[in-house]
């Protein structure tokens, strides 16, 4: 269900709706009395669109659907600020998956710097932030001039994520103590990889510009947005 449809689905009866609240309402509605194997919501933008989507999920349908979140569990905070009560979310049962998604470009393996050649064309701060956080031996930056292989130094972009399959402890965490106890609880107890981990590991396989990369997604984040 979605306003456009914005691309073609193998196997997927895809259904274009009226971009209204009252739309979005209704088109879930219809889809639930197809008993679908599943939905997938473009998104949810309002108080109806998301209580309208949770009460699919409690029927038991898989929900997949979008949402406007700086990271996994900004998605909880972004639905009761749109007045989902507390309680509907702390549910491990209805919501199985959070995730969150950057993209950051990719650099042309023909062209691209070693770090170890433009290190001191770079300022004091840049060279310590990626020193101490990435592997200098397997850093590369982007040649913004390129080659006939890429586009000033581009040749894509690629997906950094981070997905989170919350647990009873997961929520009662979040609940209790809040975002960075139950974030830290998901990343050492669960084995979960941070989005910045993710991203480090294109970095230090030559994939990414570390640089241009900070600005997307810090490198450095998970230093202040975990316990330690």
């Amino acid at each position: 269900i979605e306003s456009p449809p914005e691309g073609r689905i193998p196997g997927a009866i895809q259904t274009a709706v009226m971009d209204t609240a009252q739309g979005w309402v209704d088109s879930i509605k219809s889809a639930l009395r197809l008993d679908p194997d599943g939905i997938l919501n473009g998104e949810i933008r309002d108080h109806d669109s998301a209580i309208t989507a949770i009460k699919a999920a409690m029927t038991g349908h898989l929900m997949l659907t979008t949402i406007h979140a700086n990271d996994p569990i900004n998605i909880l905070e972004r639905l009761e600020m749109e007045g989902v009560q507390a309680r509907m979310i702390a549910d491990p049962q209805l919501f199985i998956g959070l995730l969150s998604q950057r993209l950051v470009q990719l650099i042309c393996p023909h062209c691209r710097r070693p770090w170890h050649e433009v290190a001191t064309e770079r300022t004091d701060d840049e060279r310590h932030l990626v020193e101490s956080v990435c592997n200098p031996d397997q850093v590369y930056l982007r040649n913004h001039e390129g080659c006939p292989h890429c586009w000033r130094g581009v040749t894509g972009r690629t997906v950094i994520a981070e997905v989170i399959s919350p647990d009873a402890r997961f929520f009662q965490l979040y609940r209790e103590k809040g975002r960075i106890e139950a974030r830290t609880y998901w990343h050492r107890e669960l084995g979960g990889m941070t989005r910045n981990q993710h991203l480090l590991g294109k970095i230090n396989s030559g994939q990414v510009d570390p640089l241009a990369a900070h600005y997307i997604s810090p490198i450095d984040e998970d230093s202040y947005t975990l316990l330690h």
